[in-house]
């Protein structure tokens, strides 16, 4: 079946780049900020701006999350946050670039080793490890995943991911076979066509792909997941050390106090609700991309613990 068949608002890659391109230079020439020293002791009530990418709707509760947690976070140190949001469609190594250039203060992406030698993360995992926890969005009814007995099998067939995403090189370490696809909504379609069996998505976003991609004939996946380490840090512009001692701290407050579970709790939990992961056969993969902070272990999802243990 042709593209244009389906009913996706799929527009130009060129214009889609350019209007992209175009926010962006004003969104970040309008906030341009001076490089800040490292903050003293003691509360500081004078406005902190921060150029976050916002990287989700609004509405999403996981953006919802990344916001409050940020601000909160911020909080605990003394410091009065206010979020400016740059909102514009970009590669995630292209917005890390940005942040390291000094050009946006605060990116969320998913690390690795290479990530983190490049660029500058909060060593806390923000989402718990669950964007290691990875569910198959396949076509409905296709009978090759129903008459699969063991999810080790599951190697045999084709994954998409993202071009630029650092689970490509997971899978592939692990002996799957991927297509490297640029955009989101051609991921969705290279399953829907079948150049792909299934694309491996995290267990957060398994509710917010169906809505918008179940019309395509799309389904998840109902008895297996792939699990690996794997966490999504904050990453902070370099120029900013305020911004990078205040968010060190105030994070790891954030985790200490609760107040980190109890953000989790408000946006995130109710995401997993209805997607069985302790019921699910895991095929566990390596993950030699990553050597995960000491702290990794206390808050990581692990089979059998669905919302994250405490």
């Amino acid at each position: 079946m042709p593209l244009h068949a389906f009913p996706l608002p799929l527009r130009s890659a060129a214009a889609a780049a350019r209007a992209g391109g175009l926010m962006l230079l004003a969104l970040l020439a309008a906030a341009r900020l001076p490089a800040q020293p490292a903050p003293s002791p003691g509360d500081d009530t004078t406005p902190m701006p921060v150029r976050y990418f916002r990287l989700l709707d609004p509405a999403d509760p996981r953006e919802q999350y990344l916001a409050a947690l940020l601000t909160r976070s911020l909080q605990l140190t003394g410091a009065e946050p206010e979020l400016v949001f740059v909102d514009t469609r970009m590669s995630q190594d292209r917005a890390l670039k940005l942040t390291q250039d000094g050009e946006l203060d605060v990116v969320i992406t998913m690390t690795s080793d290479d990530r983190e030698a490049r660029f500058t993360p909060i060593r806390l995992p923000i989402f718990k490890g669950l964007f290691g926890v990875r569910l198959l969005i396949v076509r409905d009814g296709d009978p090759r995943f129903s008459a699969l007995d063991t999810p080790a099998r599951l190697r045999t067939f084709r994954a998409t991911l993202g071009h630029d995403w650092p689970d490509v090189a997971i899978l592939e370490h692990n002996g799957f076979d991927v297509i490297r696809t640029r955009g989101y909504d051609p991921l969705f379609l290279q399953v829907a066509h079948g150049r792909a069996d299934f694309f491996a998505g995290s267990a957060l976003e398994m509710k917010q792909q169906i809505a918008d991609y179940g019309h395509l004939g799309l389904v998840v996946e109902p008895r297996f997941a792939l699990h690996y380490p794997a966490a999504m840090y904050f990453f902070v512009n370099p120029h900013r050390p305020d911004l990078v001692a205040r968010l060190e701290q105030g994070l790891r407050q954030a985790a200490a106090d609760g107040s980190m579970d109890a953000l989790f709790d408000r946006y995130i939990a109710p995401l997993l609700d209805g997607l069985a992961l302790d019921e699910r056969a895991v095929l566990e993969l390596a993950n030699p991309f990553f050597h995960p902070p000491a702290v990794f272990d206390d808050v990581a999802w692990r089979p059998g613990h669905a919302s994250g243990p405490r």
